[in-house]
Protein backbone atom coordinates (compact mmCIF):
# COMPACT_ATOMS: atom_id res chain seq x y z
CA UNK A 1 0.00 0.00 0.00
CA UNK A 2 1.02 3.34 -0.56
CA UNK A 3 1.94 6.16 1.84
CA UNK A 4 -1.31 7.94 0.28
CA UNK A 5 -3.42 5.42 0.96
CA UNK A 6 -1.98 4.70 4.81
CA UNK A 7 -5.01 3.66 7.32
CA UNK A 8 -7.52 2.87 4.47
CA UNK A 9 -8.80 -0.07 5.14
CA UNK A 10 -10.42 -2.82 2.64
CA UNK A 11 -14.07 -1.99 2.24
CA UNK A 12 -16.49 -4.82 3.07
CA UNK A 13 -17.99 -6.67 0.49
CA UNK A 14 -20.04 -5.09 -1.94
CA UNK A 15 -20.22 -6.08 -5.18
CA UNK A 16 -19.47 -3.09 -7.76
CA UNK A 17 -17.97 -1.27 -4.59
CA UNK A 18 -13.69 -0.19 -5.44
CA UNK A 19 -11.45 -1.10 -2.96
CA UNK A 20 -10.12 2.02 -1.37
CA UNK A 21 -6.49 1.26 -2.29
CA UNK A 22 -7.84 1.17 -6.23
CA UNK A 23 -9.89 4.05 -6.23
CA UNK A 24 -7.57 6.33 -4.35
CA UNK A 25 -4.37 4.67 -6.04
CA UNK A 26 -5.95 5.74 -9.40
CA UNK A 27 -5.84 9.65 -8.35
CA UNK A 28 -3.17 9.88 -6.87
CA UNK A 29 -1.53 8.11 -9.87
CA UNK A 30 -3.71 10.62 -12.63
CA UNK A 31 -2.58 13.56 -10.52
CA UNK A 32 0.97 12.32 -10.96
CA UNK A 33 0.84 11.83 -14.43
CA UNK A 34 -1.22 14.94 -15.40
CA UNK A 35 1.95 16.91 -13.87
CA UNK A 36 4.66 14.99 -14.69
CA UNK A 37 5.92 17.61 -17.04
CA UNK A 38 5.67 20.50 -14.44
CA UNK A 39 5.72 21.46 -10.87
CA UNK A 40 3.32 19.54 -8.77
CA UNK A 41 0.84 22.11 -6.70
CA UNK A 42 0.45 20.16 -3.83
CA UNK A 43 2.11 18.39 -1.59
CA UNK A 44 1.06 14.96 -0.80
CA UNK A 45 3.27 13.40 2.18
CA UNK A 46 3.37 15.71 5.33
CA UNK A 47 6.70 15.29 7.38
CA UNK A 48 6.93 15.89 11.30
CA UNK A 49 8.94 19.77 10.99
CA UNK A 50 6.87 21.32 8.35
CA UNK A 51 7.84 25.05 8.04
CA UNK A 52 5.47 27.49 8.90
CA UNK A 53 2.94 28.90 6.06
CA UNK A 54 0.50 31.58 6.39
CA UNK A 55 -2.33 30.18 4.50
CA UNK A 56 -2.86 26.20 3.87
CA UNK A 57 -5.10 25.29 1.29
CA UNK A 58 -7.07 21.62 1.41
CA UNK A 59 -7.70 20.40 -2.39
CA UNK A 60 -9.40 17.36 -0.90
CA UNK A 61 -8.85 14.32 -2.88
CA UNK A 62 -10.60 14.97 -6.18
CA UNK A 63 -9.06 17.61 -7.29
CA UNK A 64 -5.79 16.02 -8.88
CA UNK A 65 -7.97 15.03 -11.65
CA UNK A 66 -8.42 18.54 -13.11
CA UNK A 67 -4.84 19.39 -12.17
CA UNK A 68 -4.70 22.38 -14.50
CA UNK A 69 -7.04 24.04 -11.91
CA UNK A 70 -4.98 23.49 -8.61
CA UNK A 71 -2.10 24.96 -11.22
CA UNK A 72 -3.64 28.17 -11.89
CA UNK A 73 -4.85 28.27 -8.61
CA UNK A 74 -0.92 28.08 -7.78
CA UNK A 75 -0.15 30.60 -9.96
CA UNK A 76 -2.23 33.10 -8.74
CA UNK A 77 -1.10 32.94 -5.22
CA UNK A 78 2.29 33.01 -5.96
CA UNK A 79 1.19 36.06 -8.50
CA UNK A 80 0.21 37.89 -5.27
CA UNK A 81 2.92 36.72 -3.28
CA UNK A 82 0.89 34.86 -0.97
CA UNK A 83 2.51 32.53 1.51
CA UNK A 84 0.75 29.31 1.26
CA UNK A 85 0.80 25.46 0.89
CA UNK A 86 -1.47 22.97 -0.43
CA UNK A 87 -2.85 19.73 0.63
CA UNK A 88 -4.38 17.27 -2.13
CA UNK A 89 -4.83 13.64 -3.12
CA UNK A 90 -5.89 11.01 -0.86
CA UNK A 91 -3.50 11.88 2.41
CA UNK A 92 -5.67 14.43 2.39
CA UNK A 93 -9.18 12.77 2.59
CA UNK A 94 -11.93 14.44 4.77
CA UNK A 95 -12.95 10.42 5.35
CA UNK A 96 -16.03 11.21 4.19
CA UNK A 97 -15.95 8.81 1.40
CA UNK A 98 -15.13 5.84 4.33
CA UNK A 99 -18.09 6.65 6.65
CA UNK A 100 -20.70 6.87 3.69
CA UNK A 101 -19.33 3.28 3.13
CA UNK A 102 -20.42 2.55 6.61
CA UNK A 103 -16.34 2.46 8.03
CA UNK A 104 -17.10 4.92 10.47
CA UNK A 105 -13.44 4.15 12.17
CA UNK A 106 -11.49 4.60 9.62
CA UNK A 107 -12.73 7.72 8.47
CA UNK A 108 -12.81 9.55 11.72
CA UNK A 109 -8.85 8.51 11.91
CA UNK A 110 -8.49 9.62 8.32
CA UNK A 111 -10.29 12.98 9.23
CA UNK A 112 -7.82 13.34 12.69
CA UNK A 113 -4.72 12.68 10.55
CA UNK A 114 -5.81 15.40 7.75
CA UNK A 115 -6.12 18.27 10.67
CA UNK A 116 -3.41 17.33 12.18
CA UNK A 117 -1.52 18.24 8.73
CA UNK A 118 -3.15 21.55 8.66
CA UNK A 119 -2.07 22.02 12.28
CA UNK A 120 1.61 20.96 11.30
CA UNK A 121 1.84 23.99 9.41
CA UNK A 122 0.78 26.57 12.31
CA UNK A 123 -1.38 28.36 9.58
CA UNK A 124 -3.19 31.63 10.03
CA UNK A 125 -5.72 30.35 7.99
CA UNK A 126 -6.92 26.87 6.22
CA UNK A 127 -8.59 27.36 3.19
CA UNK A 128 -10.98 25.09 1.65
CA UNK A 129 -11.90 24.23 -2.23
CA UNK A 130 -13.79 20.97 -2.06
CA UNK A 131 -17.35 21.82 -0.28
CA UNK A 132 -17.98 17.69 0.71
CA UNK A 133 -14.73 18.18 2.78
CA UNK A 134 -15.88 21.56 4.15
CA UNK A 135 -18.93 20.33 5.05
CA UNK A 136 -17.79 17.01 6.44
CA UNK A 137 -16.13 19.26 9.03
CA UNK A 138 -19.20 21.30 9.31
CA UNK A 139 -21.43 18.05 9.87
CA UNK A 140 -18.85 16.04 12.40
CA UNK A 141 -18.61 19.97 14.52
CA UNK A 142 -16.09 20.45 17.49
CA UNK A 143 -15.32 16.28 17.21
CA UNK A 144 -12.23 17.59 15.08
CA UNK A 145 -12.29 21.09 15.21
CA UNK A 146 -8.98 22.69 16.07
CA UNK A 147 -7.81 26.49 15.92
CA UNK A 148 -6.93 25.92 12.36
CA UNK A 149 -10.48 24.21 11.08
CA UNK A 150 -12.59 26.96 12.73
CA UNK A 151 -10.79 29.48 11.19
CA UNK A 152 -11.36 28.18 7.11
CA UNK A 153 -13.01 29.77 4.54
CA UNK A 154 -13.45 29.31 0.94
CA UNK A 155 -10.67 30.07 -1.56
CA UNK A 156 -13.48 32.01 -3.30
CA UNK A 157 -14.10 33.98 -0.05
CA UNK A 158 -10.28 34.55 0.07
CA UNK A 159 -9.46 35.77 -3.35
CA UNK A 160 -12.76 37.90 -3.92
CA UNK A 161 -10.89 39.77 -0.66
CA UNK A 162 -7.13 39.91 -2.24
CA UNK A 163 -7.75 40.59 -5.92
CA UNK A 164 -8.20 43.93 -7.25
CA UNK A 165 -9.39 45.41 -10.64
CA UNK A 166 -5.91 46.36 -11.04
CA UNK A 167 -4.69 42.79 -11.18
CA UNK A 168 -6.57 42.39 -14.11
CA UNK A 169 -4.66 43.45 -16.77
CA UNK A 170 -5.60 41.76 -20.46
CA UNK A 171 -8.55 41.84 -21.74
CA UNK A 172 -10.49 38.66 -22.37
CA UNK A 173 -12.74 39.01 -24.48
CA UNK A 174 -15.41 36.17 -24.12
CA UNK A 175 -19.19 35.78 -23.20
CA UNK A 176 -19.50 32.99 -20.79
CA UNK A 177 -22.74 31.62 -18.69
CA UNK A 178 -21.39 30.34 -14.75
CA UNK A 179 -22.84 26.96 -13.42
CA UNK A 180 -23.62 27.86 -9.55
CA UNK A 181 -24.92 25.95 -6.46
CA UNK A 182 -27.51 27.77 -4.28
CA UNK A 183 -29.42 27.03 -1.42
CA UNK A 184 -26.17 26.62 0.88
CA UNK A 185 -24.91 29.65 2.36
CA UNK A 186 -21.49 28.54 1.56
CA UNK A 187 -22.39 28.12 -1.81
CA UNK A 188 -24.02 30.97 -1.87
CA UNK A 189 -21.33 33.08 -1.17
CA UNK A 190 -19.35 30.96 -3.57
CA UNK A 191 -21.78 32.00 -6.35
CA UNK A 192 -21.85 35.48 -5.89
CA UNK A 193 -17.71 35.83 -4.93
CA UNK A 194 -17.11 34.08 -8.65
CA UNK A 195 -19.25 36.12 -10.34
CA UNK A 196 -17.74 39.50 -8.60
CA UNK A 197 -14.06 38.19 -9.35
CA UNK A 198 -15.05 37.63 -13.24
CA UNK A 199 -16.67 40.95 -13.68
CA UNK A 200 -13.28 42.49 -12.85
CA UNK A 201 -11.62 40.92 -16.05
CA UNK A 202 -11.91 43.23 -18.84
CA UNK A 203 -14.13 42.59 -21.97
CA UNK A 204 -15.37 39.53 -20.45
CA UNK A 205 -19.30 39.50 -20.65
CA UNK A 206 -21.25 37.29 -17.75
CA UNK A 207 -24.54 36.21 -19.36
CA UNK A 208 -27.53 35.98 -17.08
CA UNK A 209 -28.42 32.31 -16.88
CA UNK A 210 -31.40 30.58 -15.59
CA UNK A 211 -29.96 28.29 -12.49
CA UNK A 212 -31.33 25.21 -12.54
CA UNK A 213 -32.33 23.47 -8.82
CA UNK A 214 -30.01 21.16 -8.49
CA UNK A 215 -29.60 19.84 -4.98
CA UNK A 216 -26.29 19.95 -4.21
CA UNK A 217 -23.39 21.94 -2.66
CA UNK A 218 -21.14 20.73 -6.37
CA UNK A 219 -21.77 18.18 -8.67
CA UNK A 220 -20.08 15.04 -6.65
CA UNK A 221 -21.12 11.47 -7.09
CA UNK A 222 -23.69 11.85 -4.23
CA UNK A 223 -25.31 14.50 -5.86
CA UNK A 224 -25.83 12.97 -9.33
CA UNK A 225 -26.90 9.70 -7.10
CA UNK A 226 -29.60 11.44 -4.98
CA UNK A 227 -30.62 13.85 -7.98
CA UNK A 228 -30.49 10.46 -10.53
CA UNK A 229 -28.00 10.90 -13.05
CA UNK A 230 -30.42 10.81 -16.45
CA UNK A 231 -32.41 13.74 -15.21
CA UNK A 232 -29.16 15.41 -14.46
CA UNK A 233 -27.76 14.55 -17.95
CA UNK A 234 -30.54 16.44 -19.59
CA UNK A 235 -30.80 19.41 -17.58
CA UNK A 236 -27.48 19.93 -17.70
CA UNK A 237 -27.09 19.42 -21.56
CA UNK A 238 -30.49 21.90 -21.64
CA UNK A 239 -28.75 24.28 -19.55
CA UNK A 240 -25.54 24.13 -22.02
CA UNK A 241 -27.47 24.36 -24.72
CA UNK A 242 -29.59 27.64 -23.60
CA UNK A 243 -26.00 28.86 -22.80
CA UNK A 244 -25.48 28.20 -26.40
CA UNK A 245 -28.58 29.52 -28.10
CA UNK A 246 -27.29 33.05 -25.75
CA UNK A 247 -23.76 32.91 -27.24
CA UNK A 248 -21.69 31.81 -24.76
CA UNK A 249 -17.96 30.84 -25.91
CA UNK A 250 -18.01 29.04 -22.38
CA UNK A 251 -19.52 27.38 -19.75
CA UNK A 252 -17.71 28.33 -16.16
CA UNK A 253 -17.42 26.17 -13.89
CA UNK A 254 -16.86 26.62 -9.99
CA UNK A 255 -15.45 23.28 -8.53
CA UNK A 256 -13.59 20.67 -9.83
CA UNK A 257 -16.75 18.01 -9.88
CA UNK A 258 -18.75 20.42 -11.63
CA UNK A 259 -16.02 21.01 -14.14
CA UNK A 260 -15.77 16.97 -14.42
CA UNK A 261 -19.30 16.70 -15.11
CA UNK A 262 -19.55 19.33 -17.10
CA UNK A 263 -17.05 18.04 -19.50
CA UNK A 264 -18.14 14.13 -19.35
CA UNK A 265 -21.57 15.59 -20.02
CA UNK A 266 -21.07 16.90 -23.74
CA UNK A 267 -19.33 13.73 -24.96
CA UNK A 268 -22.45 12.31 -26.51
CA UNK A 269 -23.09 15.35 -27.55
CA UNK A 270 -22.15 16.29 -31.43
CA UNK A 271 -19.31 18.37 -31.65
CA UNK A 272 -21.45 21.52 -33.27
CA UNK A 273 -23.52 21.41 -29.93
CA UNK A 274 -20.62 21.36 -27.41
CA UNK A 275 -19.29 24.44 -25.83
CA UNK A 276 -16.05 24.80 -24.00
CA UNK A 277 -15.71 24.27 -20.47
CA UNK A 278 -13.20 26.45 -18.20
CA UNK A 279 -12.61 26.97 -14.91
CA UNK A 280 -12.88 30.56 -13.23
CA UNK A 281 -9.66 29.99 -11.83
CA UNK A 282 -8.35 29.76 -15.82
CA UNK A 283 -10.20 32.88 -16.87
CA UNK A 284 -8.35 34.51 -13.86
CA UNK A 285 -5.12 33.63 -14.27
CA UNK A 286 -5.54 34.56 -18.50
CA UNK A 287 -6.26 37.56 -17.50
CA UNK A 288 -3.34 38.57 -15.31
CA UNK A 289 -0.98 37.23 -18.00
CA UNK A 290 -0.51 33.72 -15.96
CA UNK A 291 0.64 30.33 -17.62
CA UNK A 292 -1.60 28.75 -19.71
CA UNK A 293 -2.45 25.28 -18.17
CA UNK A 294 -3.69 22.59 -20.52
CA UNK A 295 -7.47 20.77 -19.14
CA UNK A 296 -5.80 17.24 -19.61
CA UNK A 297 -9.19 15.73 -17.73
CA UNK A 298 -11.27 17.14 -21.47
CA UNK A 299 -8.56 16.43 -23.38
CA UNK A 300 -8.36 12.71 -22.20
CA UNK A 301 -11.70 12.26 -21.98
CA UNK A 302 -12.76 13.83 -24.92
CA UNK A 303 -10.06 11.60 -26.61
CA UNK A 304 -11.34 8.56 -24.50
CA UNK A 305 -9.50 5.62 -25.84
CA UNK A 306 -7.46 4.17 -23.37
CA UNK A 307 -4.34 2.97 -25.83
CA UNK A 308 -4.45 6.49 -27.11
CA UNK A 309 -4.16 8.15 -23.93
CA UNK A 310 -1.10 5.42 -23.12
CA UNK A 311 0.72 6.11 -25.91
CA UNK A 312 -0.01 9.85 -25.43
CA UNK A 313 1.48 9.86 -21.81
CA UNK A 314 3.95 6.86 -22.44
CA UNK A 315 7.14 9.20 -21.67
CA UNK A 316 5.66 10.62 -18.51
CA UNK A 317 4.62 6.80 -17.32
CA UNK A 318 8.38 6.39 -17.83
CA UNK A 319 9.17 9.66 -15.93
CA UNK A 320 7.15 9.15 -13.18
CA UNK A 321 7.89 5.47 -12.51
CA UNK A 322 4.79 4.19 -12.42
CA UNK A 323 3.69 0.74 -13.56
CA UNK A 324 2.24 0.76 -17.23
CA UNK A 325 -0.55 -1.66 -15.97
CA UNK A 326 -1.25 0.32 -12.82
CA UNK A 327 -1.17 3.83 -15.23
CA UNK A 328 -3.41 1.57 -17.38
CA UNK A 329 -6.36 0.90 -14.82
CA UNK A 330 -6.12 5.21 -13.10
CA UNK A 331 -6.56 5.80 -17.20
CA UNK A 332 -8.81 2.95 -17.93
CA UNK A 333 -11.49 4.64 -14.34
CA UNK A 334 -10.84 8.11 -15.04
CA UNK A 335 -10.86 8.46 -18.76
CA UNK A 336 -12.04 5.20 -20.73
CA UNK A 337 -15.98 4.88 -19.82
CA UNK A 338 -16.87 5.39 -23.08
CA UNK A 339 -13.68 3.18 -24.77
CA UNK A 340 -15.65 0.10 -26.19
CA UNK A 341 -12.68 -1.74 -25.81
CA UNK A 342 -13.17 -1.58 -22.08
Amino acid sequence: MTKDNAGAAQPKSNGDVVPYNELFGNVRITGDLLTADSKKPWVSTVGHDETHHQYVIWFGCHMLRTAHIAQSLDDIMNHLAVDHVALGGPSACCGTLHQRRGDVAVGEAMTRRTVSKFDAYTPEQLLWWCPSCDNHLRVKGAEFETETTRNRKSVVEFLVSAMKPEHFVNEVPLRVAVHTHHGFAEQDRDSAGVMHLLSMIPKLELIDMRQWSIEGRHCSDTTLRNYGKDRYLAEMMEWIAEAKRRGADRVVSVYHSCHRQMVVSQLDAPLEARVQVENYLGLMARSMGLPFHQDKFAHFSTLGNVEQIMKELADDIAKTGIDPERARRAIKAHFGARDPSC
